[in-house]
């Protein structure tokens, strides 16, 4: 883009070169968009490709980020552009992808180190004095209500995203009115952003409860 700036008779002032620059940052955005099915990667089997997906998007993103910067040597070569009209989609879009990354992460670690570790502990048939966590046995109910509990936190973020699924009345006072039409909600349209925050909020205050629980069960 700078040899286009130096060397092109007409991508050579701001008022050109800053709306090309905007167009393109808006294609990497819907790139990603694209590539990102939100049902998919909460239900992948493994965990760690959707996660990989989700940090492939998220590189992509810096790296458009990186390619201008303002206050800096660059101004000195081409620009001044407005950082704002530049980047406030691509940079919407990577705080999206960084909030669906810790979902994801925190469902791994559920599943795979979580509630392993809680079943561990209240087999029947397990040595006692091999695990100097466990003050007290977890009864088959409580792992089972646990696991419930964490499959109700991913199954809860994905029905606050389905525009069929009602909303409860603090979310209809704080998130934009949606028709019900079965379809996922495009959590990175600027009109989902309050949606998707208190979606993320939710599965956060429950994951919260759910590992003080987890916390107290092992510790006994």
């Amino acid at each position: 883009m700078r040899q286009i700036w130096t060397t092109s008779r007409f991508y050579n002032t701001v008022q050109r070169m800053q709306p090309l620059l905007m167009r393109i940052g808006s294609a990497v955005a819907a790139r990603v968009r694209d590539g990102l099915d939100i049902s998919e990667l909460l239900n992948a089997e493994d965990l760690t490709d959707a996660i990989d997906l989700v940090d492939g998007a998220t590189s992509l993103l810096n790296r458009w980020r990186e390619f201008y910067i303002p206050d800096g040597t660059d101004d000195k070569v081409w620009g001044p552009f407005d950082e704002h009209a530049l980047f406030s989609v691509t940079d919407a879009t990577c705080q999206r992808c960084c909030e669906l990354r810790e979902v994801l992460n925190s469902l791994r670690h559920t599943n795979e180190v979580l509630l392993p570790e809680l079943k561990r502990h209240y087999q029947p048939d397990r040595d006692l004095s091999s695990s100097s966590k466990l003050k007290a046995p977890i009864l088959p109910m409580e792992y089972t209500a646990l696991e419930r509990a964490a499959t109700g936190l991913k199954i809860g973020l994905e029905n606050a995203l389905t525009l069929s699924i009602p909303q409860s009345p603090s979310r209809k006072r704080n998130a934009p009115a949606l028709a019900s039409s079965g379809k996922q909600v495009d959590i990175f349209h600027p009109s989902n952003k309050s949606l998707w925050e208190l979606a993320v909020q939710d599965y956060r205050n429950g994951l919260s409860e759910m590992m003080k629980t987890s916390k107290r069960l092992i510790s006994g």
